[in-house]
């Protein structure tokens, strides 16, 4: 029997003290050194933090603990990303259709392996294995385990690629540490081709329309996880207890988090019009995918 391959963002990891960590890093030439360089990486207006309330009335220390742990999650976020990167190459490496396609996928996966590493320095922590960080990993976990080609270059490539430029560079812009906004800035670099890449693809596909179900379903999850994620909130409660309704719509328009979110539909109906695809963005409108709750 053909043995399955494992493409999970949790794929085992071996030490870093094994040959093969050793090699790989070697081979990538990027140093495992840890950074220890300013931090926080963001500070709190990265976050509107300055403009909460709640935020304002707790000590030094408390909100040091907020910002950091916000600097952690964005961070892990990005691990996986990169992680995930890597097993999407794999899996489209198996289903590409042509040389220069196989070959396409196989330096992206290249850049992804890059990117992760040159992240990992970074984490304030150890290596991240909370796949409930955020809602977009179960998102990208389900594309990867239950996407067509078609649907997972228009899912991944078009709109995750093409929304994590505007997220990179927002990071990147705001970053407080020179040697983590480099990374960032080659990071952007690559992943303009990726995006570039999945639009043609999309482009010249003959068999979209044949999957416009499952693009449908896979989009509206992805779409979904952007917008519900709250991680100001969740980590001021972390830190300051429980928040009342009340206090929360008060927090979220102090921070203007309305404002946030309408930006990020507005890139993701600007990425899903690049492809022509006018159907999808009326239906994802119709099926509430867009939608702004309180």
């Amino acid at each position: 029997m053909e043995k399955q391959h494992d493409h999970s963002m949790l794929c085992r990891r071996l030490g870093d003290k094994d040959p093969l960590h050793t090699l790989m890093r070697s081979v990538s030439g990027i140093p495992a050194t840890k950074n220890t360089g300013t931090k926080p990486y963001w500070a709190e207006g990265h976050y509107q933090l300055q403009r909460s309330s709640i935020y304002n009335s707790m000590s030094e220390i408390q909100k040091n603990e907020v910002v950091l742990r916000l600097n952690r999650w964005s961070l892990e976020l990005i691990y996986f990303i990169e992680k995930f990167g890597l097993n999407y190459g794999a899996r489209m490496i198996e289903l590409a259709e042509s040389e220069e396609e196989k070959s396409l996928y196989s330096l992206f996966a290249g850049d992804e392996v890059r990117h992760r590493l040159m992240i990992e320095p970074f984490l304030l922590g150890e290596h991240p294995q909370n796949l409930n960080l955020h809602p977009l990993l179960s998102a990208l976990n389900l594309c990867l385990q239950q996407g067509s080609k078609e649907s997972m270059t228009f899912t991944i490539q078009v709109i995750l690629e093409g929304f994590g430029l505007m997220h990179y560079s927002q990071l990147r812009d705001s970053c407080l540490n020179p040697e983590l906004a480099l990374v960032f800035n080659d990071i952007i670099k690559d992943e303009v081709g990726h995006h570039g890449m999945g639009v043609v693809l999309t482009k010249k596909s003959g068999n979209l329309a044949a999957q416009n179900e499952q693009i449908i379903h896979l989009t509206h999850n992805f779409v979904r996880s952007l917008i519900e994620a709250d991680w100001v909130t969740k980590s001021l409660e972390i830190t300051a207890g429980h928040l009342s309704h009340e206090q929360k719509v008060n927090l979220k328009q102090e921070t203007f988090w309305h404002k946030s979110q309408s930006l990020k539909i507005e890139k993701m109906s600007q990425l899903i019009s690049k492809t022509g695809n006018q159907d999808l963005c009326e239906k994802l409108h119709s099926l509430g995918s867009f939608d702004i709750k309180a």
